[in-house]
């Protein structure tokens, strides 16, 4: 047999609760729509470039060291990839900065990645593999996020057409550091936190 509060929520639902929690909903006063001719592009829209540059600058600057002090000619080959494809990344996003007539897409003046490449080049042979390689895969796990958070959010079409197709090549770069994590042991549940530049 029932109980009292199931044959109270039955009656609620069948006399019209719907219409009641309807009535509690309120339209979004804020919605997000496109950059119409004349707008500046939005904050967030600003900061995922901003920070998306950083990230592939701080990239381009480790992947070098990787290219000169990685002990592992598979790891010396990818870091060469790397420095190209971010350096290609690098320069779209000054390009769709410029589209998007946000001008200030420059590096961040702090520099938050220094500390990590004076550590890294502190490091030699396997250890230098090893923080390396865990130190790509933080930073991608990172990247991927970040392009797919703005694939998802940015009310600019052009701009999540951008992120969503960057988001797949940075997917496949972050495949190939899983693998040479493998070697070394890493999985990415085992890098810690990603960096936030």
């Amino acid at each position: 047999m029932p109980n009292k509060s199931t044959i109270v929520l039955a009656s609620l639902l069948l006399s019209g609760a719907p219409a009641l929690a309807q009535n509690s909903l309120k339209p979004d006063t804020t919605p997000a729509l496109p950059v119409q001719e004349g707008q500046a592009l939005p904050a967030a829209d600003k900061e995922f470039l901003q920070h998306a540059n950083n990230m592939s600058l701080a990239e381009i600057e480790a992947a070098k060291l990787g290219a000169e002090k990685a002990s592992d000619p598979a790891l010396k080959a990818l870091s060469t990839e790397l420095v190209a494809k971010h350096e290609a990344l690098s320069k779209r996003l000054q390009e769709e900065a410029a589209r998007f007539q946000t001008p200030d897409v420059k590096p961040d003046a702090g520099r938050a990645w220094d500390a990590d490449i004076q550590r890294l080049q502190g490091l030699d042979g396997e250890a230098f593999d090893k923080e390396y390689v865990s130190w790509q895969m933080r930073v991608h796990q990172r990247l991927v996020a970040l392009y797919q958070k703005q694939a998802s959010d940015s009310p600019q079409t052009e701009l999540a057409k951008f992120a969503i197709t960057t988001m797949n090549e940075i997917q496949q770069q972050f495949n190939g550091i899983k693998e040479a994590g493998a070697k070394f042991g890493l999985e990415i549940d085992a890098v810690g936190q990603p960096p936030q530049y």
